[in-house]
């Protein structure tokens, strides 16, 4: 289910163009007053999928959700998940992963100041999850700022 109308760009410069300009030129909060940074490597993570080598091709599909990134961050009814670390094999605090109405999720790394106490957060990813995947995603604990 997608949240809003797709972004219909020209080519993938103007993705990253939009990205620069809506993402890592901005100062973004989640719903719950989260900083949340943005870097142009996260570009070439979360808008490419492996064909024949790790991240070699650009993903339309991907990209066209980029404006639901904003939405599910900053609404106040997003549902917010712990993510999961495959190295450990454990539910990550430090993870979450939002999603509003559909299966489409952002993943966030998070991490608290030790001598401000303050959160912020890196995004990671993003993607339209299968239907497994979101099922298992849903029985996850629910993500709480003071877990970390």
């Amino acid at each position: 289910m997608v949240l809003s109308n797709t972004l219909e760009l020209g080519n993938e410069q103007a993705y990253l163009d939009y990205f620069y300009k809506n993402f890592i030129r901005q100062e973004i909060f989640t719903f719950d007053g989260i900083r949340i940074y943005f870097r142009k490597s996260h570009f070439y993570h979360a808008f490419f999928e492996t064909t024949v080598a790790h991240k070699d091709c650009f993903s339309l599909d991907r990209a066209r959700h980029m404006p639901e990134i904003l939405t599910i961050l900053q609404s106040p009814v997003s549902i917010c998940r712990c993510g999961w670390n495959n190295r450990e094999q454990r539910h990550d605090y430090h993870r979450r992963v939002s999603y509003l109405l559909g299966t489409f999720l952002v993943v966030v790394l998070l991490s608290r100041n030790k001598q401000t106490g303050v959160v912020t957060g890196e995004f990671i990813t993003c993607f339209e999850a299968d239907e497994i995947t979101f099922s298992r995603i849903q029985k996850d604990p629910i993500w709480n700022a003071s877990m970390i």
